[in-house]
């Protein structure tokens, strides 16, 4: 289980990107933080996620 905490642990950094590979050229999830809007824009094998009103699925972390 994670625990979300808004500061990095000693010696941490921010994420600006995440990667999880379901299985590869098939199944990928992507996570690419915009510091414009700040929030993570997703993909799905190197394509922007789009919802069912054709806009670009974003998260942001945090509480």
């Amino acid at each position: 289980m994670w625990v979300f905490d808004e500061s990095p642990p000693p010696g941490g950094r921010d994420a600006t990107h995440l990667k999880i590979i379901y299985k590869p050229t098939h199944s990928e999830a992507e996570y690419r933080y915009d510091p414009g809007s700040g929030t993570y824009r997703r993909f799905d094998v190197g394509k922007p996620t789009i919802d069912e009103l054709w806009q670009s699925v974003r998260c942001q972390m945090g509480a």
